[in-house]
């Protein structure tokens, strides 16, 4: 019972991981200089971005899924969360991880990093929203320097949220009255 809660939960956080593989491919976060600086919290993109080393292992995990590349995938993870990993791929098997990259990288429509926190100067959470096509999720990631690289070492996922209309749907033409003046009668619209 004990390890198939640890599958269960080892497969809900890739799925949720796995799931950012549609961020835009013109979105490229340059590694900054000042990484090492910490940041306040939720920096914002106009205000600078000293977290962008940090978030870059996000891209680097989202750009692994699009190319369903497990090895380049894995190395984005530390810790435990790396090693359930691993654990579910010599489980499931290599080509059902594959799979379940290929698949989420589908159903994934975009994705972007709202903001980062500095927890310290190897540390940061990282909000991420990701969009589907019936909603979109907001996921946190604990992200840590190790060795001198960044790894991904929790992913923490809000509720999945519904949209209004499915992304991509097509809304139609929009159709306005058109105002009739007072005193105007007739299907001319003129006065008689």
């Amino acid at each position: 019972m004990r390890q198939a809660a640890a599958v269960a939960l080892t497969l809900a956080l890739v799925v949720g991981a796995l799931v950012l593989s549609r961020r835009p491919r013109g979105e490229q976060t340059a590694p900054s200089p000042r990484a090492e600086e910490p940041a306040s919290p939720m920096v914002s993109a106009e205000e600078g971005d000293p977290a962008a080393d940090a978030k870059q292992v996000i891209w680097d995990m989202v750009e692994a899924t699009g190319r369903a590349d497990v090895n380049a995938y894995l190395n984005c993870f530390g810790g435990d969360l790396r090693a359930r990993m691993e654990d579910t791929i010599k489980e499931k098997g290599r080509e059902a991880f594959v799979q379940t990259l290929r698949r989420n990288d589908e159903q994934t429509m975009g994705v972007a990093i709202l903001g980062a926190e500095s927890i310290d100067r190897n540390c940061y959470r990282i909000q991420v929203d990701l969009v589907f096509r019936d909603g979109h999720q907001e996921q946190t990631y604990e992200v840590r320097r190790r060795g001198g690289k960044w790894v991904i070492v929790a992913i923490r996922g809000g509720p999945r949220k519904k949209s209004a209309m499915p992304y991509g749907a097509e809304v139609g033409p929009l159709v306005l009255p058109s105002p009739t003046p007072t005193g105007v009668s007739g299907e001319t619209g003129l006065a008689p």
